[in-house]
């Protein structure tokens, strides 16, 4: 059993301000349900009330077996500081929302011989699985596999940061150099 990673290393959102974190958490497990990830959380750690607010950590992953030689993991930690719930004003009605910073890191890896066919204690195994990877599957391995869950994973994080409006909409660009030209 071999695993590459999707990136080099985590995908990181920063945001600090009022959000919905049940609906945010929510947006990232329906994600990995739609496309029929198993999920677990690994952990749920609250610290209450510090001096200013909880920090909260949560580590969840998903596994999706692809093929009888392939399976995708997703890993996402979650990281909030100074965060408290607080009552905002949306649409008129009054809501609880988490005032607090937040981290969010994503990573994804494709992990080839997952039910272990190839003995690790086996030499000439160990060789075979390793010489499939790396010379006949690299192409396979890198091109149909690590490509389109990369695209996926970039496609969460988009959808991520609209959830948390730090993306800028490309019509709204648009608008402001209209008017600043104009």
């Amino acid at each position: 059993m071999q695993s590459f990673d999707v990136f080099g290393g985590d995908l990181k959102i920063r945001y600090k301000g009022s959000f919905d974190w049940g609906g945010l958490y929510r947006l990232i497990w329906q994600w990995m349900q739609k496309r029929q990830f198993r999920s677990h959380e690994k952990r749920y750690k609250d610290k209450i009330d510090t001096a200013l607010g909880n920090e909260i950590e949560v580590d969840v992953w998903g596994e999706k077996e692809v093929s009888e030689y392939y399976k995708y993991k997703i890993i996402i930690a979650y990281h909030l500081w100074e965060s408290r719930e607080v009552p905002v004003i949306e649409n008129g009605k009054q809501v609880m929302r988490m005032q607090g910073r937040i981290e969010i890191r994503l990573n994804g890896q494709v992990i080839t011989d997952w039910q272990e066919k190839y003995n690790k204690n086996n030499t000439v195994q160990k060789l075979m699985e390793l010489f499939l990877n790396k010379v006949v599957l690299k192409y396979e391995i890198d091109i149909k596999h690590i490509d389109p869950f990369d695209e996926d994973l970039h496609a969460l994080e988009s959808q991520i940061k609209k959830f948390l409006k730090i993306e800028a909409d490309i019509s709204s660009i648009g608008e402001r150099k209209r008017e600043s030209s104009g």
